[in-house]
């Protein structure tokens, strides 16, 4: 019976796939502090865990879902945790948080 061999470069791509980019990882969450918040928390889980934002914005936009137009309330919350870290925006829709996203400086 012959031994298969793996080449490295086969292992090496398999491992790639199947361990998450580090990168990405933080890209679903917020840290505030040693505190996190999640995609699908509520504000109010949000403004107890990272305190008042330095920036709050809301406005209303169309959604088409299921063929049908409905209208939702956007936040935007931003938050400046140091002077040497990104400001990082929180997008709320309906009350849940849906994204976090560093801005520019």
């Amino acid at each position: 019976m012959r031994a298969f061999r793996i080449w490295p470069g086969v292992l090496l791509a398999v491992i790639v796939a199947l361990f998450p980019c580090p990168a990405r990882a933080g890209d679903d969450g917020l840290r505030c502090g040693n505190r996190l918040v999640t995609l699908g928390d509520l504000q109010a889980t949000v403004l107890d865990r990272c305190g008042e934002p330095g920036f709050r914005s809301s406005r209303v936009e169309s959604r088409v879902r299921f063929g049908r137009t409905v209208w939702v309330t956007v936040d935007e919350w931003v938050y400046r945790f140091g002077p040497r870290d990104f400001p990082r925006r929180a997008l709320f829709e309906g009350g849940r948080l849906i994204s976090v996203d560093a801005l520019s400086r």
